[in-house]
């Protein structure tokens, strides 16, 4: 059993073996910001590196294609694997089946748009 945790230094895998628990650096230097699991597949956001997706509990990675390298959130749908992320600027991502990847334009209809900001670099805001 494998849990994937986001730290300061990057990405971190905690694997079970038995009843002992190991820790080892699980992307190298990609500035992880988030993590999502279901199963086997793992999809990490990095900061300036877009996304990476994994189907093997993290053994090897696969870049993802977002026209955004900024992603600040990602989820895996429990009710049918659809990979979600969201990034800087403020935009939505799926891709649903192993498709590519399609934006969720909803999100840039709301009415308070062009006054999101986050507090730390008030100059721009992202998707959490």
């Amino acid at each position: 059993m494998s849990v994937f945790v986001v730290t300061r230094d990057g990405l971190v895998r905690l694997r079970r073996d038995g009843g002992d628990w190991s820790a080892r650096p699980a992307l190298g230097s990609v500035a992880a910001q988030c993590v999502a699991t279901a199963g086997t597949r793992v999809l990490v956001g990095t900061r300036g590196r877009g996304a990476l997706t994994s189907d093997d509990a993290g053994e090897t990675w696969e870049p993802v294609a977002l026209p955004e390298a900024d992603v600040s959130s990602v989820a895996i749908g429990a009710a049918d694997g659809a990979l979600y992320a969201g990034t800087e600027p403020s935009r939505l991502f799926v891709a649903r089946d192993g498709a590519r990847w399609e934006e969720l334009e909803a999100l840039q209809d709301i009415p308070s748009r062009s006054q999101w900001s986050y507090p730390p670099r008030p100059w721009t805001h992202h998707v959490r």
